[in-house]
């Protein structure tokens, strides 16, 4: 650590502001109005967090605007761990149009000392291992725990100079930027995936150019496999010599087993459970458990597996049957007792045209208008497969695999980088804010995997 770093308590330098507490009347979960930002918006070791939204279209103060830049800090967690508590976020572009606005539950961060403090620097001096220490050590609650402004401004920690605050902050930021940037690349590809799908097999774009006699976008390598006329199926007009299936022709389901939480954490396969399954479907790689216990073979995923949730907690019954993929990045996985493995009966059957089918509109419709129960809600396994699905031609089937795998490739290369980013910019951070490693001797490590 360099002689001009000052000991400072965050007292001295910053405000702590509590948010306001936005009546339950005017709040949903319907995208209207404002967005209300909770706890539930910060990722563990720090981050916003774009899913989970809650709206709010009641009266609002000024105040409780939050603007793009802003830094928040949680002020509550729900978690046995206090996974977010104290955890730093800043606010986003709001592309939709709406506002954020600043519940009571988090703290928005006000500089008082701008020629001492930068703003960016405190987003990741809140993401080290002596700060969270101090939060949780001073936490209140057992089951909902709590921080305050006060208990936050005790913090005391090394100060560099401003500049270097800046230094630390950019070299930080600029890995946090790359991350992110992959993370819209991905979602642009997973659209394209979606609007292909749609294309060929809901709308049928390539069959209908033909009966209508106009030229369609596709090559004609590509175009001539699609039929030149519809016929009438079971779930109404389809392209000649295509078959509407129910998901039960395609697929069998293996059932998972319960598992033993004191073996959670140790060695082993990753545990596919609700917590792996994003809403309405899709892979969620946040807060994964691995699992040290006993897993036959046949609970065993591999990667590109799909599996299923046929139950579901939530009253919006978003998880209920949300289907996801086992990542390139996980070796194995591990069903639960909450979850399904699909096991396709033939080869030849396309899994991303089954995929995609099970994270469409229709599907997410049909499982809630078929859901049972009321407080924990239920899909029966032959409500599941008896989902309707469209089953092309195998070479259209093969044409799509080959598209769509094209797309996930490059996704999977996005990915495995966003990785090595996260992990250089995890061991950097302590190093960097503790003096440790100066900005040069970064700047350089930098260089090197540029």
């Amino acid at each position: 650590m360099a002689a001009d770093w000052q000991i400072s308590s965050l007292g001295e330098l910053i405000e702590v502001k509590h948010g306001f507490a936005f009546s339950g009347a005017f709040i949903q979960e319907d995208a209207r109005g404002d967005i209300l930002l909770t706890p539930g918006n910060f990722a563990i070791g720090g981050g916003f967090k774009g899913d989970k939204l809650k709206y709010y279209d009641g009266p609002v103060s000024k105040d409780f605007v939050l603007r793009q830049g802003d830094l928040l800090v949680s002020m509550t967690d729900l978690s046995k761990q206090a996974d977010t508590l104290g955890y730093p976020a800043i606010v986003p572009q709001c592309r939709s149009g709406s506002r954020y606005l600043h519940n009571q539950r988090l703290g928005k961060v006000q500089i008082k000392a701008p020629d001492a403090i930068d703003l960016k620097f405190l987003n990741y001096l809140f993401r080290t291992s002596e700060y969270r220490h101090e939060v949780l050590a001073s936490a209140t609650g057992t089951t909902v725990k709590h921080t305050s402004p006060e208990r936050i401004k005790r913090f005391k920690f090394f100060r560099p100079p401003l500049d270097e605050q800046r230094a630390i902050a950019h070299i930080l930021g600029t890995l946090d930027d790359k991350i992110e940037l992959n993370w819209r690349m991905n979602e642009t590809l997973a659209a394209m995936s979606r609007a292909l799908f749609k294309s060929w097999f809901v709308d049928f774009d390539p069959v209908r150019v033909k009966v209508e006699g106009r030229n369609g976008p596709l090559p004609e390598t590509i175009g001539a496999h699609f039929p030149h006329r519809f016929s009438k199926g079971k779930e109404g007009r389809i392209p000649e010599g295509w078959f509407n299936r129910e998901l039960g022709e395609l697929v069998d389901l293996q059932r998972g087993t319960t598992y033993k939480s004191g073996l959670k954490h140790l060695p082993g396969p990753v545990l596919l459970g609700l917590a792996s399954i994003e809403r309405n479907g899709g892979f969620r790689d946040r807060n994964l458990s691995t699992y040290g216990g006993p897993s036959p073979a046949n609970l065993i995923l591999r990667p590109g597996d799909m599996y299923a949730s046929l139950k579901d907690v939530t009253q919006s019954a978003d998880l209920l049957g949300a289907v996801a993929k086992v990542p390139p990045y996980i070796e194995q996985g591990r069903l639960t007792q909450d979850t399904v493995k699909l096991i396709f009966k033939s080869a030849k059957t396309s899994r991303h045209i089954v995929y995609q089918t099970l994270l469409s509109d229709d599907y997410r419709v049909y499982c809630r208008a078929h859901a049972t129960g009321t407080t924990n809600l239920g899909l029966s396994r032959d409500d599941f497969l008896a989902f309707p699905i469209l089953q092309p031609s195998e070479k259209v089937q093969r044409l799509f695999d080959d598209a769509i795998e094209q797309l996930e490739c490059r996704m999977a290369i996005a990915v495995g980088e966003s990785r090595t980013l996260a992990a250089l910019r995890d061991t950097l951070l302590p190093k960097l804010i503790s003096g440790e490693l100066r900005v040069k001797a970064a700047e350089k490590m930098l260089e090197a995997v540029a």
